[in-house]
């Protein structure tokens, strides 16, 4: 099982908790497990530890906003060609507005593998510029939709997501609460 993240462990804060305990508990289960995730380190193109039995790989990627998001212009077809060789069996991406899971997710239905996706917030991205905040919000909408929809299995981590997921996707979303 490949899961695909903007950030993990140890990064601190839900999803990256969430992503770290999940993984925990199916490496328990005798299921190999690798994290990918895009913006974990400056330091080098590809760092590579083991925690708890499972992998984690992190992507270097370009920094914006002071450092809090991963630009991914260059690291895209790291991040991808990391995919690749991971080879999974299942893809499990985590929140709709990272550019790791659009890659990720994109490699999944081009690739036939079964996509599960856990949204972990409602709502919309919030910009101080209207007008940035509407498109930002298009572009995410337009990417959401096709995500939900292509996904085999929704989850999320809280009754206000799921049900944020049925109101505005039509789509069943399993609760999977946050191991917070």
């Amino acid at each position: 099982i490949l899961i695909a993240t903007h950030r993990t462990y140890p990064v601190l804060g839900g999803l990256e908790s969430h992503v770290f305990k999940a993984s925990s508990s199916i490496t328990a289960q005798h299921k190999e497990v690798e994290i990918l995730n895009l913006g974990f380190t400056r330091a080098a193109p590809i760092q590579t530890r083991v925690n708890n039995s499972f992998k984690t790989v992190a992507v270097k990627s370009g920094f914006i906003l002071d450092g809090a998001y991963p630009l991914p212009i260059l690291s895209a077809l790291q991040y991808y060609a990391q995919i690749s060789k991971f080879r999974p069996d299942i893809i499990h991406t985590h929140g709709r507005y990272f550019i790791s899971t659009l890659i990720a997710s994109a490699y999944a239905v081009f690739n036939r593998i079964p996509l599960v996706h856990t949204e972990h917030i409602e709502g919309d991205l919030y910009f101080k510029n209207s007008l940035l905040a509407k498109l930002a919000n298009l572009i995410t909408g337009i990417f959401s939709n096709w995500l939900i929809r292509s996904a085999q299995e929704v989850t999320a981590v809280s009754e206000t997501t799921k049900q944020h997921i049925s109101q505005r996707y039509g789509r069943y979303a399993r609760l999977v609460p946050n191991f917070i």
